[in-house]
């Protein structure tokens, strides 16, 4: 995992957390094979980022930068399926969420693996997605890299990836 100057094919691999349970070897697995396709050229590089389970459905939401910076990426996402008339749910799904204090809010269910797609700092993938009534895993995709057969998506501008355009309201650094 090396560091990016926005060149070349680069991958992020988002992830709940590192457990090394679940198919095909769980999301260490997923680790280990974008290591084995980056050392076989088949991308550039690759990063693994850890976020939670929740999001918050919008900006003013978030309260926090690392909250407005999932909201953004989530933002360039929908953006990325809507251009390609794709659907990121059910993996990505907005629904109410009860408080412990009884407050009821929206927030953004997140899945417990996304793989993000960038060539030359365009976004040109986003998985899990679904294609009409079929869905795109991430293992799956991940195969289809190793293989050659990535596919051609409509590709969506990004900006840097951390780049936040304005600070969120109330936000502590």
């Amino acid at each position: 995992m090396s560091g990016s100057d926005g060149a070349g094919t680069r991958v992020e691999l988002y992830v709940r957390s590192l457990s090394a349970t679940g198919p095909r070897g769980g999301r260490s697995g997923l680790v280990k094979r974008l290591g084995a396709l980056e050392a076989e050229g088949r991308i550039d590089e690759f990063e693994v980022r850890v976020w939670g389970r929740r999001a918050p459905a919008s900006r003013e939401a978030a309260r926090t930068t690392p909250g407005a910076a999932v909201h953004e990426r989530l933002a360039a996402f929908r953006e990325w399926a809507d251009d390609n008339d794709l659907s990121l749910a059910p993996a990505v799904d907005e629904r109410a969420v009860d408080s412990l204090v009884g407050d009821r809010s929206r927030s953004v269910e997140l899945p417990a693996a996304l793989l993000a797609e960038y060539d030359d700092g365009d976004l040109t993938c986003v998985t899990p997605h679904a294609d009409g009534g079929t869905v795109r895993t991430v293992p799956e995709r991940i195969e289809r890299i190793g293989d050659g057969r990535r596919g051609s998506y409509a590709a969506v501008e990004y900006p840097e990836p951390g780049a936040l355009r304005e600070p969120v309201p109330g936000a502590g650094e």
